[in-house]
């Protein structure tokens, strides 16, 4: 059984699906599914095992991660040296909106 906040959250997450388009919403899930938090390249990793795109490449993710963060869907908490091209990335984190 769900706690009233895990109510609330799961409404909230249920009611941005329905705005967003296809990509954002591939973001936005695989997000969740990796805790809250990843950079862009993790994310494309991440749907690209998931053989929701076709290749790696950020330009499936960088973009709608920009436009999440304008919705205040997701926002920047921070940056990492991505472990496999070795350059800095910024982290993503889901709000308290969802």
């Amino acid at each position: 059984m769900l706690s009233i906040k895990q109510e609330n959250r799961l409404e909230s997450y249920k009611s941005i699906l329905v705005n967003l388009g296809e990509r954002q919403r591939n973001c936005l899930e695989g997000l969740v599914e990796l805790g809250g938090k990843a950079t862009a390249n993790q994310l494309a990793r991440y749907l690209l095992n998931k053989g929701i795109i076709p290749f790696y490449n950020t330009n499936f993710t960088n973009p709608r991660l920009i436009e999440l963060e304008r919705d205040g869907i997701v926002k920047v908490i921070g940056k990492v040296k991505d472990e496999l091209s070795g350059r800095k990335c910024s982290i993503y984190k889901l709000t308290s909106q969802i």
